[in-house]
């Protein structure tokens, strides 16, 4: 009996002494996997998605004797502004919408009539075949000159916005320089069902790659 009992408790020592190597080693592979990512060997965590935020000014015109209510014309701006977040969110930032360029959420903010043109102008209205490349579009301007027309009873009818828009892109090739992204763009919208929609564009885009400048010689 006293001899089966030691090799009991040597039997038990030895598993705690395995047990407690494969610890260590779990551990030192967990390390090493948290060391690989710090240094580069890993796929980079995703970046926050930022989010468009239009500043918008806003010019009434009055079609008839009757005028506005005061703050009517804000308002409507403060709609078309949002309205336009959610175009610039879909067509720059955010490239799940895009559903391979054909950015099924944009239509639904386009009058039937001109979805047609849209399709065809799709590149110029978005960030086009670039959304493939980049791994996060950062906005730094976002601002529209809003001008609301009011029939002759005061209510708003159709309205102009200009846009300026200009973004910063990184890309997901590791030694690409940024892109840098500028749009002017113009859209006419009218009010339908209580929410305004676009039928009619104009838009001019550019896309240049952010290489420093060349250090000056010595």
């Amino acid at each position: 009996m006293p001899e089966t009992s030691f090799r009991m408790r040597r039997r038990r020592s030895r598993a705690a002494r395995i047990a407690r190597l494969l610890a260590v080693l779990a551990l030192l592979v967990a390390v090493a996997g948290l060391l690989a990512r710090l240094v580069g060997g890993g796929e980079p965590k995703p970046e926050p998605l930022a989010r468009v935020a239009f500043t918008n000014s806003v010019r009434p015109v009055a079609q008839g004797p009757a005028q506005p209510d005061a703050g009517a014309a804000e308002r409507e701006a403060g709609e078309i502004a949002r309205l336009l977040d959610t175009w610039y969110q879909a067509a720059f930032v955010d490239p799940k919408g895009a559903d391979e360029g054909t950015y099924p959420s944009l239509q639904s903010l386009v009058t039937p009539e001109a979805r047609a043109a849209f399709a065809r102008d799709v590149n110029a209205l978005t960030i086009g075949e670039a959304r493939g490349e980049v791994r996060s579009v950062r906005p730094t301007l976002a601002s529209a000159a809003v001008t609301v027309y009011f029939d002759r009873d005061a209510h708003p009818e159709f309205a102009v916005a200009v846009v300026e828009f200009r973004a910063t892109a990184a890309m997901r090739e590791k030694k690409a320089h940024p892109l840098r992204i500028e749009q002017a763009a113009t859209f006419h919208l009218r009010k339908e069902g209580g929410r305004w929609v676009i039928f009619a564009y104009g838009a001019d885009e550019t896309q240049k790659s952010a290489t420093p400048s060349p250090s000056p010689s010595p």
